[in-house]
């Protein structure tokens, strides 16, 4: 993270910018854990760079949901995942990057030359990712980041076994970075 401030910051001169959490699942598994890194980009937004003005999403918005607040975001955060993609070709699906779920995981027969962008949400994928989002798994209910996290971003809960009734991938390693806010 140290790297990617600096270059970011010092050599572009940005003054916004987003690092993403990797895409993973539980049939694709990340091969690493991700608390070191983000609780380190975490401390360099709020010692270093946030003070210069310096807006960085989701350090900030992990520190908004430690609080308890809205982040607005719909990969961090206790609230209804409801995107929709509409693709170059007009095609409708639930949000783009449930894809990583699987070729063609998303594809649906809706298309916006066709259809209302409405009909989207009586897809079985869009209301499954919708309804998991607001009925978390039951690891989630008693767990003390249930509202910061929100049993994590849609992508990052699939298992081919359980669909979307799953805590994020990334559970454990929320915990430490939600810790690590909190504290901070």
């Amino acid at each position: 993270p140290d790297e990617i401030c600096q270059f970011f910051v010092e050599e572009l001169q940005t003054s916004s910018f987003d690092v993403l959490i990797p895409e993973a699942n539980y049939d694709r598994p990340p091969e690493i854990s991700i608390a070191s890194y983000y609780t380190r980009l975490f401390d360099l937004w709020l010692d270093r760079y946030g003070p210069r003005g310096v807006s960085m999403r989701l350090p900030r918005a992990l520190a908004v949901a430690a609080f308890g607040g809205d982040t607005h975001l719909e990969s961090l955060g206790y609230g209804a995942q409801q995107t929709s993609t509409v693709l170059t070709d007009g095609s409708l699906e639930p949000l783009d990057v449930l894809r990583y779920a699987g070729t063609s995981h998303t594809q649906t027969s809706l298309n916006i030359f066709t259809n209302k962008l409405q009909q989207l949400v009586d897809e079985q994928l869009w209301r499954e990712v919708f309804n998991n989002s607001l009925d978390l798994p039951s690891a989630c209910r008693s767990c003390e980041y249930r509202d910061a996290c929100g049993g994590g971003y849609a992508p990052h809960r699939y298992s081919t076994e359980n669909r979307y009734d799953n805590p994020s991938i990334y559970c454990a390693d929320y915990k430490l970075i939600f810790s690590h806010v909190f504290r901070r």
